[in-house]
């Protein structure tokens, strides 16, 4: 009687160890988002009709809790420039700690993906027609000698 519980009790222990791999196993291994926004209201453009939509969206960390969202979207017509800053872009500062939108400004962003970057102490640089601007975590900018090798990709 004794052999008979030990070989069920070692094929239960088998079997809930089997379970348990397979129920692992069949996990996503993909991260869970811990922040979602809808970037529609904000112009990020998804369908324009028969004619060729340009988004060049740019996230940015800027402290371990602010997060500087560009979206810089373009429809593209029968004949433009390749490149343009326009037209202007919305740039969203997120609080990704608190799930809230902080404050959102409207500026001219060359329309390339890497034209907004982060630099430092919550500060980034964006690039457009006039040249590099220095913008602060308030999204106020003031033009700053050109870094051509900053937006090099």
């Amino acid at each position: 009687m004794r052999c008979c519980t030990r070989k069920r009790a070692l094929r239960f222990t088998a079997s809930l160890a089997i379970l348990t791999i397979a129920f692992a196993c069949g996990k996503s291994s993909e991260p869970e988002p811990f922040f979602r926004e809808d970037l529609h209201p904000f112009g990020f453009l998804t369908e324009a009709h028969t004619r060729i939509i340009g988004n060049f969206p740019d996230i940015n960390f800027l402290t371990d809790d602010l997060v500087l969202v560009s979206v810089n979207s373009r429809v593209y017509g029968s004949v433009e420039e390749s490149l343009s800053d326009q037209p202007v872009s919305n740039l969203l500062l997120f609080d990704a700690s608190r799930h809230t939108l902080l404050k959102t400004t409207e500026m001219p962003v060359e329309k390339n993906v890497g034209s907004v970057k982060a630099t430092r102490n919550g500060e980034f640089v964006l690039l457009n027609e006039s040249g590099v601007r220095l913008c602060s975590r308030e999204l106020q900018s003031v033009p700053v000698a050109s870094c051509p090798s900053l937006f090099r990709m």
